[in-house]
């Protein structure tokens, strides 16, 4: 994976792209995800953060995670 180029397929989308991340994911860290998200270009983004959980947000936290989806329901 370390020579996986994620900006190389694209950061411009046509469609809504809404991220949510756990602030302790390893896998996926928060500061490259964070990163990566500021050069994305999209009609309408929002970077949604969830607090104590990891890369299985929805199973961490799972009534955080809901009321992240209801919010995001509310938008689009």
């Amino acid at each position: 994976m370390e020579e996986f180029d994620l900006p190389a397929l694209g950061t411009q989308y046509q469609a809504p792209v809404f991220y949510i991340h756990g602030e302790r994911d390893w896998q996926t860290p928060y500061s490259l995800a964070k990163q990566f998200f500021l050069h994305i270009e999209a009609p309408l983004k929002r970077f949604c953060s969830v607090p104590d959980a990891g890369h299985v947000t929805m199973l961490d936290q799972k009534e955080k995670f809901n009321d992240v989806i209801l919010d995001i329901l509310e938008q689009i």
